[in-house]
C-alpha cells in the first residue's frame, strides 16, 4: 500500500519539496523584513536646535506655540511709525476679540505717541515659560527710540493662550485671551 502511495506521488514530490521550501522562505523573509523595518524620522530644525517631529504630536505643537510667541511680540511690541498699522493689523488676528477691543484704547494712545514724538520700540523675547494654570510667562526687553534717546525696560507678560482655528492670518492656531503686563 506504500509503494503504491510513493509510486503515485514519486513524480510530484519534488515539486511538492520546492513549494515547501518557497513558502517556508517567504514567510520567514517576510518576518525578518517587518522585525527590521527602517524608522522613518521627520526632524524640524529651529533656532531652538533639531526635534524629531515624527513621534509625539506634542513636541510640534510646542513648536508652533513658541512660534506663536514669538510672533505675538514681535508683531505686538516691536514698532515705529511706517510699521505701526501692519503690525498692530498681524497682533489683533492673533487676540480674541475680546481682548482686541479692551486693547482699542491703549493703541490708540501709543499712535499719538508714535505721530508726536516719532518714537519706536525694538523688543526681544528674553525667556518663557509655561506656568502650571496653563498660562505662559514671559520676559521681554523693550527698547524705545525717541528724539531724547533711549530707554530700556524689561517687562512680564503674563498671557491665557488658548487653541483656535487655524487661518491665513492666525497659521499658528492660537490665540491670545488675556495679557497683563508688568514692569519687572
Amino acid at each position: 500500500m506504500i509503494k503504491l502511495y510513493l509510486k503515485l506521488y514519486q513524480k510530484n514530490i519534488f515539486s511538492i519539496l520546492i513549494i515547501t521550501l518557497l513558502v517556508s522562505w517567504s514567510i520567514s523573509m517576510s518576518v525578518l523584513a517587518f522585525r527590521n523595518q527602517t524608522k522613518i524620522l521627520i526632524l524640524q530644525v529651529t533656532e531652538d536646535g533639531v526635534f524629531d517631529i515624527s513621534s509625539d504630536e506634542n513636541k510640534l505643537d510646542n513648536i508652533f506655540l513658541i512660534n506663536f510667541l514669538r510672533a505675538y511680540v514681535g508683531y505686538c511690541y516691536n514698532y515705529d511709525v511706517n510699521s505701526f498699522d501692519k503690525n498692530m493689523s498681524r497682533c489683533s488676528d492673533m487676540m480674541s476679540e475680546k481682548l482686541w477691543n479692551n486693547k482699542k484704547e491703549q493703541i490708540s494712545r501709543a499712535v499719538n505717541e508714535l505721530k508726536s514724538d516719532k518714537v519706536s520700540y525694538t523688543t526681544s523675547l528674553d525667556k518663557a515659560l509655561s506656568k502650571p494654570d496653563g498660562s505662559f510667562e514671559l520676559n521681554i526687553t523693550t527698547t524705545r527710540f525717541y528724539s531724547g534717546g533711549t530707554s530700556d525696560a524689561k517687562v512680564k507678560l503674563t498671557l491665557q493662550i488658548t487653541k483656535t482655528k487655524r487661518s491665513v492670518q492666525n497659521p499658528w492656531g492660537y490665540e491670545v485671551q488675556n495679557v497683563q503686563e508688568d514692569i519687572i
